[in-house]
């Protein structure tokens, strides 16, 4: 039964969490480093609105609120999360040394919002490449505006965004993380990609012993809903195609395996899982599914039963 639950949590983290690329200079996708790790591109307007990913978010995070990961935001920038319509968050290098800084853009007046905080003697300004990083004493965050987009952070991954714009390589050069960006859903709610992949280490120990989750290089997660229909693709990234078909050939035998174990009649779990699809692009697998919220929430329900 250990190996039963270990493997049904595996599936429903794919369809569940796994967590849109926008054009032009301005644009903040675009301001992205080469040298970040993981990128999120995401609609908080269209998060905080809808109940159910609330719900979601609190079953996975240990009833966490979905409202609390926006409020160190709110706070320091004075703005409305529930009214942005897009976010893109990223981070440059990992454990310790990770710093992380996010866009905001679109819903609020980003001319106002730099006003208020040049008016406020809280704040000091210091120039950096021609831009204004503002900090507050004791604040371990910077702020800057670029391009209609209100950029906060770690200073030195704000530093990072405007060297982009003064002409350092973005995320568009990492060839690996932009081949998972354009193989998810690019109008999703959530995007999220990174590298190294975010596969569990678990999933290489016992009882799985999963040896696929060495091969994965970097790896991205995209979740749409349209109304009661929930969308969710992964995206794997390997070495080389014969590492890709590797990966593929473990998740579909572990996805059938899962599905059998379920199979019992009237099972949303078996159902869901049955529905999962996998197939394989060059050095990219993707897992798919399409299911309901009723789908999601019974399949959780029959998991926890287990």
């Amino acid at each position: 039964m250990a190996r039963t639950k270990e493997l049904a949590l595996l599936a429903s983290a794919l369809l569940l969490f796994g967590c849109c690329i926008p054009g032009g200079a301005a644009e903040p996708f675009d301001l992205v480093p080469s040298s970040a790790a993981s990128v999120a591109v995401l609609s908080p307007s269209a998060i905080l609105s809808d109940p159910d990913f609330a719900y979601f978010y609190s079953r996975a995070n240990q009833n966490m609120s979905i409202s609390s990961e926006f409020a160190k935001a709110e706070e320091l920038t004075g703005i409305q999360m529930r009214t942005v319509t897009r976010e893109v968050m990223f981070s440059i290098g990992t454990g310790a040394g990770r710093r992380s800084a996010a866009f905001l853009k679109g819903g609020f007046d980003a001319s106002a919002a730099e006003q208020r905080i040049r008016s406020d003697p809280s704040w000091s300004a210091s120039d950096y490449q021609g831009y204004s990083v503002f900090r507050k004493p004791g604040e371990e965050n910077a702020i800057a505006f670029i391009d209609g987009s209100l950029l906060v952070g770690s200073p030195s991954a704000v530093q990072a965004a405007i060297d982009v714009k003064k002409g350092a390589p973005s995320i568009r050069s990492n060839e690996r993380l932009m081949g998972i960006f354009s193989r998810l859903n690019e109008t999703a709610e959530l995007v999220y990609v990174s590298e190294p992949g975010f596969l569990p280490p678990q999933l290489s120990q016992p009882p799985l012993n999963a040896s696929f989750a060495g091969l994965v290089r970097a790896s991205g997660i995209s979740i749409s809903k349209r109304l009661q229909a929930v969308g969710v693709k992964a995206v794997l990234a390997a070495d080389s195609p014969s590492d890709a078909g590797a990966i593929r050939g473990s998740l579909s035998t572990l996805f059938s395996f899962a599905s059998v174990t379920f199979a019992s009649p009237g099972s949303r779990l078996g159902a869901l899982i049955s529905g999962i699809s996998v197939s394989s692009d060059g050095n990219y697998v993707a897992v798919s599914l399409s299911a309901t919220v009723d789908d999601l929430k019974a399949a959780e329900s029959e998991l926890g039963r287990h």
